[in-house]
Order: C-alpha cells, then sequence, then structure tokens
C-alpha cells in the first residue's frame, strides 16, 4: 500500500497525463459521435428536401398538366358555343327567310300582282344571256329601263362578257337552272345541284360574291322538292304572268308586241334574249307602255316590303345614259 501511494506521488505528473489522454479520447470520440449523428442528419435531411421536392415537382407538373387542359376545354367549350349560337342564327334566319319567301305560280298570280305597285311592270328575259342579249341590253340602257335576266349556268360559259354587262349596267340577275332541265320527278339533290351550280357559274364570271334572289323554273315546270329546294337556298322563286311565246316558230315580232300591249298593269311578262323576234320587238314595246307611264322595275324592285318606296326608273324616251 506504502509502495502503490509512493508511486502515485512520484508520477502524479504522468497519472495526469493519462487522464488528459482519456478525456482526449472520450471527448473526441463523443464529437465523432456527435458530428457522425449530424452527418446522418443532413443526408437524412437532405433525402427528404429532395423527396418533398420531387412531390413539388410532380404536383407542379400535374397543375400544369391540368391547367392545360382547362384551357383547352374552355376553348372547345367556345367554339361549340359560338357554333350554337351560329347554328341558332342560321335557323331563325332560315325560318324568317321561308316565312316571307315569295312563291310566284299560276294559282297565286292573282294575290301577288296584288303585292305590285300601280302601272308597275316586269319584263324578264329567259334562258341567256346570248347574242341577242347585247342588243337588248342596248335598248334598255336607251330607255333607262331596268329588267330581270333568268340565266342559265351552261349559257355562262360563254357569254361571261354579257353576264358583266348586264351586271355592269343594274339590272338583276336571276337563276333558271345550269342546263335548263326538267325538273318535276327530279330528286332534291338533283335539282338543287342544278340551281347551285348556276350560282357558282354566275359568281365566277362576276368575281364578286352574287347572290341571286329568284328562281324561275325551266318550261315553268315546278315540284314540292323544286320549293323546297329553293327555300332552303333563300331563293323566291317566280314564274309569270304574261307569256309572249316568243320561243315558238309560229310566233313573230308583230305578234310578241301586240300580246305585250295587252297586257295589264302589275304584270311579269316573259320573253326570251335567246331570240332575234324578241330583241326587234323590245323597242316597240318600250316606246308603248313608255307612252301610258309605265314603270318599269325589277322583280324585286316590284316585290319590296310595302312600306319600303320601291325604286322604278322612270323611262326618257330618246334619251342615252351617259
Amino acid at each position: 500500500m506504502t509502495t502503490y501511494l509512493n508511486w502515485k506521488q512520484k508520477n502524479v505528473a504522468l497519472l495526469k497525463f493519462f487522464d488528459f489522454y482519456k478525456s482526449l479520447i472520450i471527448g473526441g470520440s463523443l464529437w465523432l459521435l456527435t458530428f457522425s449523428s449530424l452527418g446522418n442528419l443532413n443526408n437524412q435531411l437532405a433525402g427528404e428536401k429532395e423527396a418533398i421536392y420531387q412531390q413539388w415537382q410532380q404536383q407542379h407538373n400535374e397543375d400544369r398538366l391540368a391547367n392545360i387542359q382547362i384551357e383547352k376545354n374552355s376553348k372547345y367549350l367556345d367554339r361549340k358555343y359560338i357554333e350554337i349560337v351560329e347554328l341558332s342564327q342560321k335557323i331563325k334566319a332560315d325560318r324568317e327567310r321561308a316565312a316571307r319567301t315569295i312563291d310566284i305560280h299560276y294559282s297565286d298570280r292573282s294575290n301577288q300582282r296584288a303585292k305590285m305597285q300601280e302601272r308597275a311592270v316586269v319584263l324578264t328575259f329567259d334562258d341567256g344571256p346570248s347574242r341577242h342579249t347585247l342588243k337588248i341590253l342596248d335598248l334598255l340602257k336607251k330607255y333607262r329601263v331596268k329588267a330581270t335576266f333568268f340565266v342559265t349556268g351552261i349559257t355562262i360559259k360563254y357569254g361571261c362578257d354579257t353576264l358583266k354587262k348586264i351586271y355592269n349596267q343594274g339590272h338583276e340577275i336571276a337563276n333558271h337552272t345550269y342546263d335548263h332541265s326538267y325538273l318535276p320527278g327530279k330528286s332534291i339533290n338533283a335539282q338543287k345541284w342544278q340551281i347551285e351550280a348556276t350560282e357558282k357559274a354566275i359568281q365566277k364570271c362576276l368575281g364578286i360574291n352574287y347572290n341571286s334572289r329568284w328562281f324561275r323554273a325551266p318550261y315553268g315546270a315546278q315540284d314540292s322538292n323544286t320549293i323546297q329546294v329553293a327555300r332552303k337556298l333563300g331563293l323566291n322563286t317566280a314564274l309569270w304572268t304574261v307569256d309572249t311565246n316568243d320561243w315558238r316558230s309560229t310566233v313573230t315580232t308583230d305578234s310578241i308586241i301586240n300580246t305585250v300591249k295587252k297586257s295589264q298593269s302589275k304584270d311579269i311578262i316573259l320573253m326570251h334574249d335567246t331570240s332575234k323576234k324578241t330583241a326587234d320587238a323590245i323597242e316597240p314595246i318600250l316606246l308603248y307602255l313608255s307612252k301610258y307611264r309605265y314603270k318599269f322595275l325589277t322583280i324585286s324592285d316590284a316585290f319590296t316590303i310595302e312600306d319600303k318606296e320601291l325604286a322604278g326608273i322612270e323611262p326618257f324616251l330618246g334619251q342615252q345614259r351617259k
């Protein structure tokens, strides 16, 4: 025991060194343990942070895709809404047009004539344009008369310049089928083609979006399909009240003139600008009707809304239009 105490006294410094060294080892271990724990904690936090970021990124992408889809759906719904509104407006317009569509036919002539202005006469020419149309146009211009020309699509192919002259002189252009086909018994699609093909021929020739307002069936022959197609295409239908029969071989220029002289006020006169006899009869007809102060109107002028002033043009005899 004494020996140990003596040794301890002699080696106090050494014992202190060992105690210090032991504390360093224990402290270092604790620091290493602490740093290791902190490293693990940092790694854990970094992993959690990365997981949170990935989750946010995924949610962000899902939200972005959802917003894109919502925008697409919104645009789609807007388009559909516009289409529905436009369709509704078209249906309404079609119904209104059908309600006011005029159908001048044989059994309804007296009713339709009653709507015309007093002392009004409508000159109409079928089947052109032709080489005789030019003479008729010169005479109509001379007397400042406006007329309605029911043209066929097939003749426009060879008479486009004449059609342009009809338009430029302010006459009305109307539809008379493409190739002058007999319509009754034909399908709706076949009749529709006859009318639409003629409209396209008119527009192609004139180079503008000219829409005819009137349709006349060849030979005056029409059935329920004809009326249905015309109305769907926004066209009124018009036959006539006076037939000059100028297409017949037995008819003369004088008989054409006499037929017109026997006509009454509020008549729609049928002639053909494909006939030389008609071209020769035009000036005497204009002179006679002008003498009795008839107003020459297009069909559209003759059947405008009643409270609208008719744009009739009084002819001035012997004066050239400048």
